[in-house]
């Protein structure tokens, strides 16, 4: 720790690398004789010098004084630093291949440690990183030094240029100085490409873990169309044939669509490294030329990264395989939609009627598990979760999962038997009103009308709807993640009735709303 702290110390406040002939100003604080040249250069227009380090100013431009023992300080450190990667530029006065440390552009020569020492400190001796390319720092017109940054033209230029020449009157500032803004610049466009990078790794992520749980589903369902089909023999064989190549090609293309959009994002991860590490360099740098030259934008192109869906859904294959079975009358005894089909992972037995919820027109059992409709009003206490039609909820939220459970319906003129959000509205009154389950995009539902049924909202839904009497029975299907909501009519033989799709953004309620008589009942 003692050791860094004092390798801070040797360090330029200005070019902030350990001291190259260090000179001090009266005030007693120490630059690179070059570094503190450039910064009363750019003072002198002005009339009054400052010190970069403590503001002290001074009425003439100030003179240095060679400070021999920092000197020697600086010069044992840098020769126990770590040799710098060989860039292939060598010095000018040395017989000998030697590495050159800096470039002199008024000489036009390269420079080891040994001949930096003993080279010129005076203020047209410029010393910049090694280079073999010289003509870009030079003005092409009258071959000074680039030393000021013309604002207006946006352009690097001489001394000659800004006093005599065509930037004439232009507002410039130092080189050193814009270069430094345009490293600000590079640091802020670095935060949010880093950014965006760690967003392409987060989608990269989910996609391998959408891609596992597709085949692990897909397998599972390979094992449930084997099961369905081991009793029944080479009659079936060519619906079982169907079912499984409908899986290989669910299995197929959900895996050439998550691997398409793995490789897309590692196209665009590649090229964002790529930039990052090209202004990580730049603002590295202390030659502002090339730091100018990198603000330009790179085009790194525009990869599609959307999410891509599968044509198939794995229960949509084995319905089909079910109404295949049932039309042939080869099942025998398949009359469990829950354990023959495996349709479910958790069965909501424990759904109970949230009295909190119930409308005054809804009259509720004592446990908990019968909505009817009411004649009579209840006397129950006003909340701002009650329904004003005749509808309830249940105290049951589903987050997350597979869940399956069942109702029992009057075949009286009307109910409904769906789920909602908790935030769907609760102070209509009318039946077809915003708060009634399926009029609106915070619930879904089936409904039962006089011996008719649909389901509702009907831009979300596919299946039967239409006349079908005595429906004594549902089965209700919930896939969260899947956003798939299925109601099925039990008996011998079951029936899909109709399937919702749609993204939940929501915890889902049980909901029920019955009406002239009407009455469901949660099975235990």
């Amino acid at each position: 720790m003692a050791s860094a702290d004092v390798r801070d110390e040797l360090n330029c406040s200005v070019c902030l690398n350990i001291y190259t002939d260090p000179v001090m100003l009266s005030c007693g604080h120490n630059f690179c004789r070059a570094c503190i040249g450039d910064v009363l250069d750019s003072q002198d227009q002005a009339g009054v010098y400052t010190c970069p380090e403590c503001r002290a100013e001074f009425q003439e431009r100030p003179v240095v004084y060679r400070n021999r023992t920092l000197n020697n300080i600086a010069q044992r450190l840098s020769s126990t630093q770590p040799m710098k990667e060989d860039t292939g530029i060598y010095c000018t006065y040395c017989d000998l291949a030697v590495s050159a440390v800096r470039t002199c552009l008024h000489c036009e020569a390269s420079l080891c440690n040994k001949h930096v020492d003993k080279h010129s400190r005076s203020v047209e001796h410029v010393l910049i990183e090694p280079t073999q390319s010289l003509e870009n720092r030079k003005c092409s017109v009258h071959k000074e030094v680039l030393k000021y940054y013309c604002k207006q033209d946006e352009t690097c230029i001489c001394a000659s240029c800004w006093i005599a020449g065509a930037h004439g009157g232009h507002e410039v500032e130092m080189i050193n100085e814009a270069a430094e803004k345009v490293k600000k610049k590079l640091r802020t466009e670095f935060e949010q490409l880093k950014l965006e990078k760690e967003e392409l790794q987060k989608k990269a992520t989910c996609l391998h873990v959408h891609r596992d749980e597709v085949q692990k589903h897909a397998s599972g369902g390979e094992q449930k169309v084997n099961l369905l089909f081991s009793d029944i023999g080479r009659q079936m064989e060519i619906i079982k044939k169907q079912a499984l190549s409908n899986i290989k090609s669910l299995k197929k293309e959900d895996s050439i669509n998550a691997s398409k959009n793995m490789q897309t994002i590692k196209q665009k991860t590649d090229i964002l490294s790529a930039r990052m590490g090209q202004i990580e360099k730049l603002c590295n740098m202390t030659d502002p030329i090339p730091v100018i030259e990198g603000l330009k934008p790179k085009d790194v192109g525009y990869l599609d990264t959307r999410d891509r869906h599968t044509q198939y859904d794995l229960d949509d294959i084995l319905n089909l395989v079910i109404v295949h079975v049932q039309c042939l009358d080869l099942v025998g005894g398949v009359t469990d939609l829950r354990l023959k089909h495996g349709l479910h992972l958790n069965e909501a037995t424990d759904i109970l009627l949230d009295v909190n919820t119930a409308s005054n027109k809804v009259s509720l059992s004592k446990n908990l598990k019968t909505a009817s409709d009411s004649k009579t009003l209840s006397k129950r206490p006003n909340r701002r979760e009650r329904f004003h039609i005749e509808q309830v909820l249940g105290t049951k939220a589903f987050s997350s999962g597979q869940h399956y459970w069942e109702v029992e319906t009057s075949t009286s003129p009307h109910w409904i038997v769906g789920l909602a959000y908790a935030s769907i509205n609760r102070t209509d009154i009318g039946i077809d009103g915003e708060s009634t389950i399926g009029h609106n995009n915070k619930s879904w539902g089936f409904n039962y009308i006089d011996g008719y049924y649909n389901a509702t909202p009907f831009k979300n839904q596919y299946g039967s709807h239409g006349g079908y009497s005595e429906i004594k029975k549902l089965g209700i299907y919930l896939d969260y993640e899947a956003g798939r909501l299925s109601f099925y009519k039990l008996g011998d033989p079951v029936r899909h009735l109709a399937t919702f799709t749609a993204t939940f953004t929501e915890p889902l309620y049980p909901a029920f709303f019955v009406h002239d008589e009407g009455w469901i009942r949660i099975c235990s």
